[in-house]
């Protein structure tokens, strides 16, 4: 039987605080942790924004980098081309499967009122 000790060990880089921390957490039961994985959204943080980027995408043809851009200049929002594609094309597709929250259908609808209207 080996006397092992992990404070002991110079190849153990992890500090006694957070190893003694990290051992004594209780795991995620197997709902809370798939309910965790479901709140996952690809730019959860571009939400409010949702309407500005349909309306840069849709009817002013902007590319995603373009969107990225765009908010950084004019909302000082900080975000890759890559997490702006992400996100609309989460939103479009939970839209187009009717699955999205009464939220993205309002912004939906708030930016086809909006851009038609200024064409008249």
């Amino acid at each position: 039987m080996s006397n092992y000790n992990a404070h002991e060990d110079p190849n153990n880089n992890v500090p006694t605080e957070i190893e003694d921390e990290e051992t004594e957490a209780t795991p995620l039961s197997p709902a809370e942790l798939l309910d965790k994985a479901m709140d996952l959204m690809p730019g959860r943080e571009l939400l409010p924004y949702l309407s500005t980027i349909i309306y840069l995408r849709k009817y002013r043809d902007y590319s995603w980098r373009g969107i990225a851009s765009w908010l950084a200049v004019n909302g000082n929002i900080k975000s890759s081309h890559t997490t702006v594609c992400n996100f609309y094309k989460h939103i479009m597709e939970s839209h187009l499967q009717g699955q999205d929250e009464a939220y993205a259908r309002e912004c939906f609808e708030e930016v086809e009122a909006r851009y038609h209207t200024q064409d008249q």
